[in-house]
């Protein structure tokens, strides 16, 4: 069976990847591995991470492992450019249903030479609006707000290009990122219905962090940044849904 090609981050000879691998193989699909990111450094010491910016922001930094994962994606990204393929990047621990198989190439098909990622396991559903229906009746839909996750998504080379080129410098994780299309200029869809689960073993390897008491002060600069940003995404969320003839 034809898929595109799919991207597994991974620690190469792991056991979360030869999980991951024995997964896929049992569902007919092939992959390579890109392998997972693990800071040696201090955050602040991260090539590209704003850590002062991050502060100013949201009053706290990104864990070394939530930089780890947002220079392993990148690496992944990276590998798509090269590669020029419409491309589906999963994190090891992203599990297909069987019935998303059959979905794959026209979800590729549809997208091809679109800046346009295709999120296929989202930790919040929103509502959506619905863009394209594939055979089968598997939807690709436009959320209404943010769905977060960069669990399991394909995404295009166009998109890649765009993702990398934002991201030269960042303060985000990296499914914030992904969700903030203002500075990126990709559109993200969800796939629908959901047909992926996140096997995480309730163990997250991005780390806990501890949130410094702030003052009032920055508390207000921190919420007043908070609304511009979120105004600023709002707006560009209502630009895509007029380019993508949803807005009517």
């Amino acid at each position: 069976m034809s898929h595109p090609p799919v991207i597994v981050i991974s620690v190469p000879g792991g056991r979360r990847n030869a999980l991951a691998t024995a997964h896929l193989e049992a569902l007919g699909l092939t992959s390579s591995i890109s392998p997972a990111v693990f800071v040696q450094t201090t955050a602040e010491e991260v090539p590209g991470y704003q850590h002062g910016r991050r502060l100013r922001e949201l009053g706290y930094g990104l864990t070394k492992g939530e930089i780890g994962c947002f220079l392993a994606h990148k690496a992944a990204w990276e590998q798509v450019v090269r590669h020029k393929q419409v491309s589906i990047i999963l994190e090891d621990d992203a599990r297909l249903d069987e019935r998303l198989i059959p979905s794959l190439e026209p979800i590729a098909a549809a997208v091809a030479g679109k800046s346009m990622v295709v999120r296929l396991f989202s930790a919040k559903h929103p509502k959506h609006k619905s863009w394209r229906v594939l055979p089968g009746g598997y939807e690709l839909v436009r959320p209404l707000s943010a769905g977060g996750s960069t669990v399991a998504y394909l995404i295009t080379p166009e998109s890649a290009l765009r993702l990398l080129a934002g991201s030269r410098s960042f303060w985000l994780a990296v499914d914030e990122y992904m969700d903030d299309e203002a500075a990126h200029g990709a559109a993200v869809l969800h796939g629908f219905p959901e047909r992926v689960r996140h096997e995480d073993e309730g163990a997250s390897l991005v780390g806990s962090r501890a949130k410094p008491r702030l003052s009032l002060l920055r508390k207000i600069g921190r919420e007043l940044r908070r609304a511009v940003r979120n105004i600023r995404q709002a707006a560009h969320r209502e630009l895509v849904l007029w380019r993508l003839g949803l807005r009517f």
